[in-house]
């Protein structure tokens, strides 16, 4: 994976990140997130688009890890 995009906005921090090598058939993504857990009240908004499919996750300190399936 590689990180194409990073900028700063209105309090929030946008990172767009894309598969570094074409995959041919994808069942099933995992993502662990343990990124600025520590603020009270924050949460990490995880959005993941795979061909005509676009899905979004809220995760926090009580969910570091999802499994999406496809």
């Amino acid at each position: 994976m590689a990180i194409c995009n990073m900028k700063n906005r209105e309090k929030h921090i946008y990172i767009k990140a894309s598969l570094t090598k074409p995959l041919k058939n994808i069942s099933s993504l995992e993502i662990e997130n343990n990124c600025l857990l520590d603020i009270d009240g924050h949460s990490n908004i995880i959005e993941i688009r795979l061909e005509n499919q676009e899905r979004d996750f809220l995760m926090n300190k009580r969910r570091t890890f999802i499994k999406v399936n496809y």
